[in-house]
């Protein structure tokens, strides 16, 4: 930034110098500096038509960033809904595994509890409610495991989610400041060579224009 910072001080800089040395040149004192005023003038709007030039690529620059915001954004925006999309369908699965398996155990309860009902033994009722607590422990053990297999598809999704919009985010980055870079390169290639010509030009007509008070003030 800083960098740019001083290019810009440096442009301004030569072309006041080009605005002062053209000042002292007027129309009647043709005849002595011959084409360097014409040539100074020509300079002057070649560098309004690059200050136009430069605009028009700072809104280039602004109008391709916005695409690429866009993208990010639609990019983003799409890869959060599917984040949101696959946690939504866990909790529906996780919520349907439980209402299954608790279905099963109430299931089970009621056979097992109509088989003590009917049991006419000590030994066998105990037995039976031995089973019973087997069984639902049985069960749980089942769909915790379950669970736990879904949760751990789950989170592996979200993280391939997540990294993908890590690196969408990476890549806006790499992107933006690629295109900020190339279009200031292209316009800093152009004002260097006229900058060359603008010093040149100021360097010649500067001594041309001291030799001319010199002469005029020995008159």
């Amino acid at each position: 930034v800083r960098s740019n910072e001083r290019f810009a001080l440096k442009g301004l800089e030569i072309l006041g110098s080009l605005e002062k040395t053209l000042n002292e040149m007027s129309l009647e004192s043709d005849w002595y500096f011959g084409d360097l005023r014409l040539e100074g003038k020509a300079l002057q709007l070649e560098g309004s038509h690059l200050m136009k030039e430069k605009e028009s690529k700072e809104k280039a620059i602004e109008s391709n960033l916005d695409l690429l915001r866009q993208t990010l954004n639609n990019v983003t925006s799409d890869l959060e809904t599917k984040r949101r999309s696959k946690q939504s369908d866990f909790n529906e699965k996780v919520a349907k595994l439980r209402n299954e398996s608790q279905r099963k155990k109430d299931e089970r309860v009621r056979e097992l509890h109509k088989a003590l009902h009917e049991s006419r033994s000590d030994e066998t009722s105990a037995s039976l409610r031995k089973q019973i607590l087997s069984d639902i422990e049985k069960e749980d053990k089942a769909t915790a495991k379950k669970e736990e297999e879904m949760k751990a598809d789950l989170e592996e999704c979200l993280t391939l989610i997540d990294r993908d919009i890590v690196h969408a985010r990476r890549k806006f980055n790499v992107d933006s400041e690629s295109t900020r870079e190339r279009l200031i390169r292209e316009w800093k290639h152009e004002e260097v060579l006229y900058r060359h010509k603008c010093s040149v030009w100021i360097g010649i007509s500067s001594r041309k224009v001291e030799n001319f008070k010199s002469r005029r003030s020995k008159k």
